[in-house]
């Protein structure tokens, strides 16, 4: 079973004091969770809180990191979220435990910047009441378009996600650990704020 979920609301998908800045591209700008956000991570956590986890991977931002922490704090597991600093390739390697077998007691999450949200070029960081119409609505819809300016990335470019993490965080591999296999798929679009659960 593949568990994809989206980061909690951040700090720039929150509803602001200034209604003529309704939110903001975060993309690649390391932006926080909202308290909305938290709420949300927790709620994921009890939706998920039943689901065998044998591993996560998570982008290297922190709404995304914070996500994870939350909504693992109450997994029936019982397993500590633990950032592991190996190759997804090899058996997990957890620094300065002497345990054999760590994974009993310990769940490894990857963070890799293979996850990490797109560029959103020249319209990233700036409100959405001054994105040009013609643009930020056909982007949305079509997601083959490329954000505009020199960093703007399209999706096609982002989603390889397609067999697991190397640790160059460039090229996808299989991912093996405790005899079973986790393969991740592409995506087309965007998650939504919904958790999604795949049988694979």
């Amino acid at each position: 079973m593949l568990v994809l979920m989206r980061h909690g609301q951040s700090v720039w998908n929150r509803k602001p004091a200034r209604p003529d800045f309704v939110w903001r591209y975060a993309g690649t700008v390391d932006i926080p969770l909202s308290e909305v956000g938290m709420q949300e991570a927790l709620e994921a956590g009890h939706a998920l809180q039943h689901i065998p986890l044998d591993l996560v991977f998570c982008s290297q931002m922190d709404r995304a990191r914070t996500t994870v922490a939350i909504a693992l704090s109450s997994h029936d597991s019982g397993k500590t979220p633990v950032v592991v600093h190996s190759s997804p390739l090899s058996a997990p390697v957890f620094d300065d435990l002497v345990e054999p077998h760590p994974t009993r007691f310990v769940l490894p999450v990857y963070v890799t910047s293979a996850l990490n949200e797109r560029h959103f070029g020249s319209l990233q960081g700036v409100p959405s009441t001054q994105h040009p119409p013609d643009i930020g609505g056909a982007i949305r819809n079509d997601y083959r378009l490329k954000f505009p300016g020199d960093k703007g990335e399209r999706v096609p470019l982002l989603y390889a996600f397609e067999k697991g993490v190397d640790e160059d965080g460039g090229r996808l591999v299989p991912v093996v650990t405790e005899n079973r296999r986790a393969r991740a798929r592409s995506i087309a679009r965007s998650l939504s704020k919904d958790n999604m659960v795949l049988d694979t």
